[in-house]
């Protein structure tokens, strides 16, 4: 993207562009303090790029918007962005520089590698292709994106690999942590998934961590879906957001899984 650049405001606008370009999403506070100028200028920014389609708003700032594709999953890239935020947020803050994370697809997660950009010296093993390019450039980190099919159902920040080949090449790491989102969790059946492909490869990503962490809005909780994929007391955290059940979550407790919803549950 090419802005006009003879101005001060249109160096800036190109300034946040390539942020979003790098990082995913801006924050207005962040922006407006390492440029120099108010929250306000910095909204008025926002809104011109997002006019010109290369931003889309959201609460405290932008992310970048939906490919323009028609095979594009809009809907499921932009469901609950600014939640998906706040809980990899949480999440981040269980991560130490210098360690190894398996990191498993999915919007939430994608979410949750874009609020590592501070961390230093991670190295990190994935199937999904947008945390793979999201950190391919980044100094310090080394990224492995796992080898195999690669799904035609999506083409956002769902794209992933699959298959028999990222199966065998996962077999030979180990990890510090692993951070997965599934779509359904319940007491009973445990962690469940639609994505019959991904399952065997997430339940090896869990063997092979010495730490699970499974971050999910309180929508997947309570819900059973298509494959099951391993027990329920096979997390170690489970990061969720403050609505969730209580009486649910009492029961995740008793099972052994940690629960965050909030910076405080962190001590």
């Amino acid at each position: 993207m090419v802005l006009e650049s003879n101005s001060k405001s249109g160096k800036r606008q190109q300034e946040i562009y390539n942020l979003l370009e790098l990082e995913g999403y801006v924050q207005i506070s962040e922006l407006s303090e390492s440029m120099g100028v108010t929250p306000v200028t910095i909204r008025n920014d926002l809104d011109i790029l997002e006019e010109a389609g290369y931003a889309r708003r959201i609460l405290g700032g932008a992310i970048l918007p939906p490919v323009k594709n028609p095979l594009h999953n809009r809907s499921v890239m932009e469901h609950n962005v600014e939640l998906k935020i706040e809980l990899g947020k949480l999440a981040a803050q269980l991560v130490a520089n210098g360690e190894t994370l398996l990191i498993g697809s999915g919007t939430t997660t994608y979410y949750f590698a874009l609020e590592l950009k501070n961390h230093q010296n991670l190295n990190i093993v994935t199937n999904s292709i947008p945390i793979a390019v999201a950190f391919h450039a980044k100094p310090g980190f080394r990224t492995i994106l796992l080898g195999g099919n690669v799904t035609t159902q999506h083409i956002d920040a769902y794209a992933f690999t699959f298959g028999d080949e990222a199966y065998e090449q996962m077999r030979k790491y180990r990890a510090d942590k692993t951070f997965l989102s599934w779509d359904g969790i319940s007491i009973h059946s445990g962690y469940t998934t639609y994505n019959v492909e991904e399952a065997n490869l997430n339940k090896l990503m869990m063997k092979h961590a010495n730490e699970t962490i499974v971050i999910a809005d309180s929508t997947k909780l309570g819900r059973e879906t298509f494959t099951r994929v391993a027990p329920i007391d096979s997390a170690d955290y489970i990061v969720t957001n403050p609505s969730a059940d209580p009486s649910l979550l009492e029961e995740l407790r008793l099972r052994g899984v940690k629960i965050l919803t909030q910076p405080s549950d962190l001590k």
